[in-house]
Order: C-alpha cells, then structure tokens, then sequence
C-alpha cells in the first residue's frame, strides 16, 4: 500500500497492491479538520503506525490523518509566518517526516528552514534562519533554500531535498547541516 499527498485535487489517497485508487480525506480545497476534511495542496506524507502526517501547504500548518480519514492539525495557526512554540507559524510547509513519539520533522519550505515539532506539538527550528541561502553549520548558522522533501534514518539523521540549491542536505542528530555530497 502506498499513501500519497494528492496535490492539485487537494486530497489524500490510497494505492492498494491491485493498483485501486481511493481517496482517506479530502474533497475540495478549503481547511476543515475532523472526519470530512479539506486541505489546500497537502504534500509530503509520512506515515508512523496508523497515521500519516502531512504538510498542508496552502493552509501553513501540518496535519495527521488517520487511515480512516480523520484528520487534525499537528502544528500552525493557519497564517503565514516563522516563530516557533505552541503557536508556531509555518510559510508552505512541504516535506514531513515522522519518527516514534511522535516527532515530525518539517520542510518549511517558504521560511528556508528545517522545523521539529515533538509529541507535545510544540514547534522549534532545527536549522534555518527564514532567509534563503545555502550555509553549512549548526541551527540558525545553517541555511536552505526552499527544502522540500525529508526523510529520517534510524539514528536521527534527516536528510534534506534543498531544492533551491539542487542539494541534498544532512543534519545530524547534533544539529550540524552539511551537505550530503549529492547534487
């Protein structure tokens, strides 16, 4: 089975082995939490037991969904932003990925950073400053240009589609963002 962020239909689907398309949530662009949701271009979807998580780009704000289709939001208030803690704002967040706790790790694409918002679904920025670049180093020394996809290894390594850099980008469970000598 395979789970996939339906962009342009703002939806999320599922593929089943035979090849059948059906739709978890979603029905037409908009935001609504709960068991008949909307979505406004979801995309990047990880999925950790039996939820998947999910950026929801046009709202600004993550979201979890259920495998029977009900969905909440993880982190954000809805509106375009770059702070951090229980009222975090995103700007486009794109690429998540979910480790056990649950964690999810955020590419927030339109504030050039790497978010981690952790079970009690606080939100802090991992690296990143909100400005566009393409700097090595720790946190806030460290800089992207709109990261887009994400994806965690088993010993707390995520590596990071830096997009407007044509890079793939590895932070360390340190906090230190290199390149990952891919281009």
């Amino acid at each position: 089975i395979v789970y996939v962020a339906d962009s342009t239909n703002h939806r999320v689907r599922k593929i089943a082995v035979d090849t059948t398309v059906s739709t978890i949530a979603g029905t037409t662009t908009g935001f609504t939490d709960g068991a008949t949701p909307k979505f406004a271009e979801p995309s990047g979807i990880s999925l950790l037991s039996s939820e998947l998580f999910l950026g929801d780009t046009n709202n600004h704000r993550t979201r979890k969904v259920t495998l029977a289709g009900v969905a909440s939001t993880r982190a954000g208030t809805g509106l375009s932003g770059f702070n951090d803690g229980a009222y975090a704002r995103f700007s486009s967040p794109r690429g998540v990925a979910a480790i056990a706790g649950p964690i999810v790790y955020v590419a927030d694409s339109g504030n050039h950073a790497l978010r981690k918002i952790a079970a009690d679904q606080s939100v802090v920025t991992v690296a990143g400053t909100g400005v566009s670049g393409a700097a090595d180093g720790y946190g806030v020394l460290a800089s992207f240009s709109n990261p887009f996809g994400l994806a965690v290894d088993g010993n707390g390594y995520v590596f990071v589609a830096d997009t407007g850099n044509a890079k793939v980008r590895l932070v360390s469970p340190s906090g230190l963002v290199a390149d990952f000598g891919v281009t």
